[in-house]
């Protein structure tokens, strides 16, 4: 056997070891930016899925509700003041939206809670009636923006730091 066919050159060894590098950078940065966007979708469907929640709450409270007040500037900030119906008589619930914080809140016996964070727009438009008592509301349709800020219950963060450290130090990428 000669000494020169025996094995690898050091230019094949190099070579080979180069893309393997490049190989494994590929799938580095690839597997990073799979979870970045698995990450986001799962913002995205849990932001729908709370938006969808509040928005079911907030309309089945206007459809049952015996006493409903609506007030408000469209674009800036609305009041839905109502008497939700059943026996006994429940406590009066209060919605509210404000441009400044973008905070859907609602307000039951004292206590307020944020039903949902996020909501850059929201506009009401309301149906009216002649009752015996005068113009009534028939219709109330809610149509808003939200931003997505929701996370998945948990924990869902894994450090995995390739996707941020490739595009700090590689952009082009």
């Amino acid at each position: 056997m000669k000494a020169n066919s025996a094995g690898f050159t050091l230019t094949e060894v190099l070579l080979a070891t180069a893309l393997a590098m490049i190989m494994l950078f590929g799938t580095l940065y690839g597997s990073g930016e799979s979870f970045v966007l698995i990450h986001e979708g799962d913002a995205k469907v849990n932001t729908h899925l709370q938006a969808r929640r509040v928005l079911d709450r907030f309309m089945k409270d206007c459809r049952y509700s015996t006493d409903l007040i609506i007030e408000g500037n469209p674009g800036h900030a609305w009041m839905v003041n109502l008497q939700p119906a059943g026996e006994p008589l429940p406590a009066r619930r209060v919605w509210t939206w404000d441009a400044k914080d973008s905070q859907l809140q609602i307000e039951e016996q004292g206590q307020r809670e944020v039903a949902l964070a996020g909501v850059n727009r929201f506009e009401l438009r309301t149906g009216l009636i002649d009752g015996p008592m005068g113009p009534e509301i028939s219709m109330v349709a809610a149509e808003w923006e939200i931003a997505i800020t929701s996370t998945p219950s948990g924990k869902p963060d894994i450090a995995l730091g390739s996707a941020t450290w490739i595009r700090r130090h590689a952009p082009s990428f």
